[in-house]
């Protein structure tokens, strides 16, 4: 009986070992957000090409707005900025009135967004949306 189980505990083994050698090579990028009133940070996995997405309302114009981030090597890149709002686009600089704006703004590796006194912020990640 011990004989048999041998090759199984093996095959699991050699499995274990396969799977834990994709996952340490695997690149896997992690978003650290802090809050830097209040002691708490979270951590969110997103893969090396995917975007996230920062929302709030505009402190002026009070509309909404959504800036589009890509993680890359060694920086964050805003991809651009949607709105529907001609003054919240006006205040930007765009002079046509596109709901998206592309951009390729490189904003280094880590950069420091401070929260507003409105409500209406968050984070976006894939489907997920965080306030």
């Amino acid at each position: 009986m011990k004989r048999k189980i041998w090759p199984l505990l093996i095959l699991i083994g050699i499995l274990i070992i396969i799977a834990g050698g994709v996952f340490l090579f695997s690149k896997v990028t992690i978003l650290h957000i802090e809050n830097m009133d209040h002691p708490k940070s979270i951590h969110i996995r997103i893969s090396p090409s995917e975007t996230f997405s920062m929302f709030y309302i505009h402190s002026i114009y009070r509309q909404p707005v959504i800036e589009e981030f890509q993680a890359e090597k060694d920086a964050i890149v805003l991809k651009g900025i949607r709105t529907k709002s001609p003054g919240v686009m006006e205040y930007y600089g765009f002079e046509d009135t596109k709901q998206f704006h592309s951009m390729n703004q490189r904003m280094g590796a880590v950069f420091i967004v401070r929260r507003g006194m409105g409500e209406g912020q968050g984070l976006i990640v894939g489907t997920e949306r965080s306030t």
